[in-house]
């Protein structure tokens, strides 16, 4: 194993699939010995059975379709506003100044305490929860397009400014396909924090969703519905995440990253 040299694709496998077998024998073993009460900490059996159950019975997978369309609709939504206006703010100074101290104290506000003002302000239907999760990325994800544009290497703005370059070809030809590779990983990772926010959007008088299930779970104290919905929750992330990865080299070959991969 040499330092920061990649793994063989098998080789990779074959490791992930192994530490994932290897967490379920602590699981079990954790279980067998009895380390922690049964009753909070369950077998992996009784995580499958209740895991067929919420499915098949209680429609477990409705929940997480309502779960994700909440998500997909409140993250779009962030990044159609936050990418534009973090490449404008390092574009034009003027902009930055005048918005970047808005964004910089909204972000340092916790999301949950926003909860309530969010209700009085919309009621408790689909708003307060979509306001919930846009708040919880949109001047996050602002910050980090700003910062990576401001990264941008200022020779390559020299350059293609000696070629004739106007402002608008500058942004278009330079900026924008330098720093796409980056704000792809960027929106990887504000996706995740936008799941993290999905418990406590959907607290508030919802009937369907993934945050409902684990309330419901937590007020009847069972505990293998509990793992279920956060075992599933992390499978979903999961899944999202490497098909991001998947796509990244496909999307931006010319990145540093991908080359990296490849050779």
């Amino acid at each position: 194993m040499s330092f920061r040299r990649p793994l063989p694709k098998p080789q990779y496998f074959l490791v992930a699939v192994g530490s994932i077998f290897a967490l379920l024998v602590v699981w079990t073993l954790i279980v067998h010995l009895r380390i922690l009460p049964a009753d909070y900490f369950p077998s992996p059996r009784l995580v499958a059975g209740a895991a067929y159950r919420l499915f098949v019975k209680e429609g477990l997978g409705i929940d997480l379709l309502a779960s994700t369309g909440r998500i997909l609709m409140a993250f779009s939504a962030s990044a159609l506003l936050a990418i534009p206006l973090g490449l404008c703010m390092s574009c034009f100074k003027a902009i930055e100044a005048s918005i970047e101290p808005i964004v910089d104290f909204v972000r340092y506000v916790p999301v949950p305490a926003l909860l309530p003002i969010f209700v009085l302000m919309a009621g408790i239907g689909e708003q307060p929860k979509f306001l919930v999760l846009f708040f919880g990325t949109f001047f996050q994800l602002v910050l980090l397009v700003l910062d990576d544009a401001d990264d941008v290497p200022a020779i390559y703005f020299d350059l293609a400014r000696t070629l004739g370059a106007s402002e608008v070809a500058l942004i278009r030809h330079v900026l924008v396909p330098y720093i796409l590779p980056r704000i792809y990983d960027r929106l990887r990772v504000t996706l995740g924090w936008c799941w993290t926010y999905l418990v406590i959007a959907e607290l508030v008088a919802v009937e369907r969703g993934i945050g409902h299930a684990i309330k419901e779970a937590q007020r009847f104290n069972a505990a293998p519905d509990l793992f279920v919905s956060c075992i599933v929750l992390g499978l979903l992330g999961l899944g999202t995440d490497y098909a991001a990865k998947l796509g990244y080299r496909r999307l931006f070959p010319y990145s540093d990253k991908s080359v990296l991969q490849t050779s």
